[in-house]
């Protein structure tokens, strides 16, 4: 007892941790395993970079850095060649662990090479170059091995939620690594800490073996083959004028990044080489890489989240230029040897030093938490079908080109000082070779500055566009500030209506609450249109301040419709309305829009007799004989909160002739919370010329229609198109409970409504229904769910072999055939919408759409993206499945989940109908017209349960296979059919009477 209780405890203990990481059950130990692989990598590989750069300095100096940059950037560049290559060749699994290994074992044998003392120590020198070299290459194989390992061990959704942890172990290891390597310095020396970082990276790569091993189904067996080629197409394509204005700064954005990054790191490491020998610069490196890694992590956690949503997103892109630009114009101007000759800071300290050691510092400190916390929300704008390989071209052609041009640059740069300044000293050359690098510094970050201001210029019309083209959209990490400046400009300008519209919504989406801040004082310069969509957003959250715009608005006499919704904010918006201002507008002249307004306002805020007075005015309204008047009158019963004497009038107004008026009241009754008339909601979803209207309304009631919708949804015996609706309004509300109902009815069901509830789920916005589904079932729940569909399929499969002899024919057979055939087709069509709770939808709908194909290469490029999307444990049998092959082999792949028996076509057809739950209605129907012609015998428990089955043709098969099998049992059981719901069926019952006597 007490060991259950301490594992609950603990139990209880874990999902406490993980909320707070905000990370499910299931995803907690990979991320773990995730986040020491990433963490133990980096520790030893930032040890390895800190003694590799001390050892370059001491050996070749800062002037050999530009030439490193070069060769980096050829070298970079073919590694992600070799490694895409590696990919097409071998498992991913043994790609991901060889590249591991791969980037530490060199480094023991560069660690001997240092002692060769060959050809004058040449070969330890090449060995010191080519140690630099190999520290620019292993960045880029353990970043490529981190995130292609990411992605294979979580899906899109999942990454979303852990890559931020798992990355964060970089900042982790430069606390624990920056710190130690003092000590590890002190202990072995400059060199042997090339062994230790060698091993500690050989524990990573050990941590990676496992984890392969651990998830061996999220690694594909086979090499990867790329099915999936967008670069052509987006080359292939014109962009828009808008995608052109923001692709373009967004290069020079990132390659200025690196450039710059470059610069800052040349003339720091030049001032060091200046100041320390190469023990020294690497205990520096360390200790200075501790404390940046311990700024960056306290950044990280408490600050770049609030100082991006304060900034907005271009607001923090330009910090880290501006930042550059004014220290580097402070340490120009000389202002830091003022501060240093105010304290007793050794002479070798001098503002340069201090300068640079702070550029460095800011430059590393803001680029690794607001630059990389930006970066993906920049690339978010472009259209899906290019986003991929733009940043693919950004990353890995951008940046490596970026990083040899430079390397050019600073060799020019270093050339033509010492060409213009021949027979200046060695201290005057590195006086003005350190200025000029610092003013290029300070050009560069303008540069950089600029391109981030021509980003945010375009950012929102692009975001605009995407949001048109791709019917959803993200918006949690938009610019704000910098949305709202451009909707404004958007408004103002001369454009087309649509585009203003585009901007308004997608506002509204972004900042509901406080969308009249922007849009109030540009109401009067608006078409009529858009000065109604306005008004209907900024009435939801009326706010005083907006009064005065809205009242210029009323004194250029706009349209009725408009009019109106002005009045209503601006009575809506008064602490205390003045009656004196609606009056006006109660007169039989004044449109009924405004006077149905106003008089439902007054019912609502006036007095005793003024309430009195608005009740006739909307009795009048709600008795008129024209359609106009009536549907306006009902509509603002709405508006009032207590209907009074007017609730009179709701029982014939559910019986009015107009359509319009019937589906207005339906409204209202939703809107004033009529709980005596619900059940109308109900019934106004069972006709066709109501249901959008009556789901609508129960839409609106929120979870107060939960209980009736599932109620309705729940109910075997009504229509499928009345519960499809129930099940879809459900979805529409969208809370918590809501949802939580389809979750619950999802494990419950099969067939066709299994289907349409994954359908309602997958198509919520945002994907809530798919978050819904993995927070409560979570993947292993979902895998369930497809095991299952597996399991159906086996004894289908099962079915069609037994049921395929020379004894079971006729049409009957022919028809359970084919509705075999169906079935499965649906069961399949179930497994990939579960998939795609699982998987990027883009990938499960390619995989479809190509199987789909009679070509044999489609299918195999099908078969392809499910092998290296899917992960499931049953996915060999899955493919198996799909590829075309003959029944016999499709059950041997699912030998496992449903060992085959062979057995009699009669007693099979008994095993299906005792799976009658799960099969297809049709199926269900067949079975018994299969069975009344081969005259097989069923068990009377399974006949009678389906004689009450709720749909007429399942009925009306039992009921002809009892009339061949039992006339007896039939003549007993037809009296209880006489009234059948089904006409059909009741005169199949009328008909057997009299035939049976």
């Amino acid at each position: 007892m007490k060991l259950q209780t301490r594992a609950r405890f603990q139990g209880d203990w874990v999902r406490k941790i993980l909320r707070w990481v905000n990370l499910r059950p299931e995803e907690g130990e990979r991320t773990l395993l995730m986040f020491v692989f990433y963490t133990t990598t980096s520790i030893g590989l930032l040890w390895f970079e800190h003694c590799a750069t001390a050892l370059f300095l001491d050996k070749y100096g800062v002037e050999g850095l530009p030439v490193i940059y070069i060769a980096s950037a050829l070298m970079c560049s073919g590694l992600g060649v070799l490694y895409s290559w590696l990919q097409r060749i071998l498992p991913l699994r043994v790609v991901l662990v060889v590249i591991a290994l791969l980037t530490a074992f060199p480094l023991l044998l560069f660690r001997f090479g240092l002692e060769v003392d060959y050809l004058d120590g040449a070969i330890a020198l090449l060995s010191v170059f080519l140690l630099r070299l190999w520290m620019d290459a292993v960045d880029v194989l353990n970043d490529l091995n981190s995130q292609v390992a990411a992605n294979q061990l979580f899906n899109i959704r999942e990454i979303k939620r852990t890559y931020p942890l798992v990355s964060s172990g970089l900042l982790v290891a430069d606390v624990l690594s920056g710190f130690s390597l003092p000590l590890l310095l002190l202990v072995l020396g400059l060199k042997n800490a090339l062994i230790t970082a060698a091993l500690v990276m050989l524990v990573g790569a050990g941590t990676l073996f496992y984890v392969c091993k651990r998830y061996q189904q999220a690694f594909p067996d086979a090499p990867i083959r790329q099915w999936e080629d967008t670069e052509h197409e987006f080359k292939s394509r014109r962009t828009s004028n808008s995608l052109q204005r923001y692709i373009v700064p967004l290069f020079v954005f990132f390659i200025l990044a690196q450039a710059l990054m470059l610069l800052i790191e040349f003339q720091y490491l030049g001032q060091l080489e200046a100041k320390l020998d190469s023990s020294d610069i690497a205990g520096f490196l360390g200790l200075f890489s501790g404390f940046v890694g311990l700024f960056e992590l306290v950044t990280q956690l408490f600050l770049s989240s609030r100082v991006i949503n304060k900034l907005g997103v271009f607001g923090a892109a330009m910090l880290l230029p501006a930042s550059l630009v004014i220290l580097g114009l402070i340490t120009l101007l000389g202002a830091l040897d003022f501060i240093v000759n105010l304290f007793p800071f050794p002479q070798w300290i001098t503002g340069f030093f201090i300068g640079l050691i702070l550029l460095r510092f800011i430059d590393e400190l803001l680029r690794y938490t607001l630059i990389a916390g930006i970066e993906p929300i920049v690339f978010q704008p472009l259209p899906q079908r290019i986003r991929s390989s733009i940043q693919t071209s950004v990353q890995a052609i951008a940046q490596p080109v970026t990083s040899g041009i430079t390397g050019l640059t600073i060799l020019a740069i270093i050339a033509l000082i010492h060409w213009a300044l021949p027979t200046g000293s060695e201290a005057i050359l590195d006086q003005w070779q350190t200025w000029a690098f610092i003013l290029i510094i300070v050009l560069f970050s303008l540069l950089w500055f600029l391109s981030a201001w021509l980003m945010r210029s375009s950012y929102v019309n692009l975001l605009v566009e995407s949001a048109e083209q791709e019917g959803r959209l993200g918006f949690s990490d938009v610019a704000l500030r910098a949305f709202k400046r451009t909707v404004i400009e958007a408004l103002e300008k001369p454009g087309t209506e649509a585009d203003k519209s585009a901007c308004i919504e997608l506002l509204t989406q972004i900042d509901p609450e406080n969308v009249g801040d922007v849009i109030a004082p540009l109401l009067p310069k608006l078409s009529h249109t858009l000065q109604r969509q306005s008004l209907e957003v900024m009435l939801k959250h009326p706010k005083p301040a907006h009064r005065e715009d809205v009242s210029i608005l009323i004194e250029q006499q706009p349209p009725s419709e408009v009019l109106a919704l002005a009045l209503r904010y601006i009575w809506l918006s008064q602490p205390e309305l003045n009656i004196a201002t609606i009056k006006p507008y109660l007169h039989a002249a004044v449109d009924p829009m405004v006077r149905g307004t106003a008089a439902a306002l007054m019912l609502r805020r006036g007095t005793s007799t003024e309430k009195a007075e608005a009740t006739n005015i909307l009795r009048r309204m709600l008795t008129s004989q024209w359609e106009r008047e009536r549907v306006i009158g009902t509509r603002a019963l709405g508006e009032a909160d207590y209907l009074q004497a007017l609730r009179l009038y709701i029982p014939n107004l559910l019986q009015d002739d107009s359509l319009r008026v019937r589906c207005a009241l339906l409204d209202v009754i939703a809107t004033t919370h009529l709980q005596e008339y619900y059940p109308s909601l109900v019934r106004g979803i069972h006709y066709k010329s109501t249901r959008d209207a009556a789901r609508a309304a129960l839409v609106s009631l929120g979870d107060e229609a939960i209980t009736l919708l599932v109620d309705l949804a729940e109910d075997i015996h009504k229509p499928d198109v009345v519960r499809l609706q129930a099940w879809t309004a459900l979805g529409e509300i969208g809370t918590a409970e809501s949802l939580n109902q389809l979750v619950q009815q999802l494990i419950t069901s099969w067939g066709r409504v299994r289907r349409n509830l994954l359908r309602i789920l997958l198509k919520l916005p945002n994907e809530t229904g798919i978050e819904a589904v993995l927070d409560q079932l979570g993947r292993s729940g979902v895998e369930t769910l497809i095991e299952q569909e597996l399991l159906l399929l086996g004894q289908v499969y099962a079915a069609v072999l037994d049921l395929t002899t020379e004894e079971v024919v006729g049409q009957e057979a022919d028809l359970l055939q084919r509705a075999l055939t169906d079935l499965q087709e649906d069961v399949i069509e179930r497994c990939f919408l579960l998939m795609k709770f699982l998987y990027p939808l883009s990938a499960i709908q390619a995989a479809m759409f190509n199987l789909e194909s009679e070509s044999k290469s489609n299918r195999a490029m099908g078969l392809e993206i499910l092998d290296n999307t899917v992960d499931i444990p049953q996915k060999r049998a899955f493919l198996g499945i799909l590829d075309r092959r003959s029944t016999a082999e499709k059950l041997t792949y699912l030998v496992e989940l449903v060992p085959y028996q062979p057995m009699s076509p009669s007693d099979r057809l008994r095993r299906l109908i005792d799976l009658r739950h799960f099969l297809s209605d049709w199926s269900l129907a067949c079975c018994f017209h299969l069975a009344r012609a081969m005259r097989y015998s069923l068990t009377p428990e399974a006949t009678l349960v389906c004689l009450r089955h709720p749909t007429s043709f399942v009925r009306e098969a039992v009921l002809s296979y009892l009339k061949e099998a039992s006339p007896r049992s039939c003549r007993e059981l037809l009296p209880m059919m006489e009234h059948d719901s089904d006409r059909l069926v009741a005169a199949q019952v009328q008909q057997m009477m009299v035939e049976l006597g």
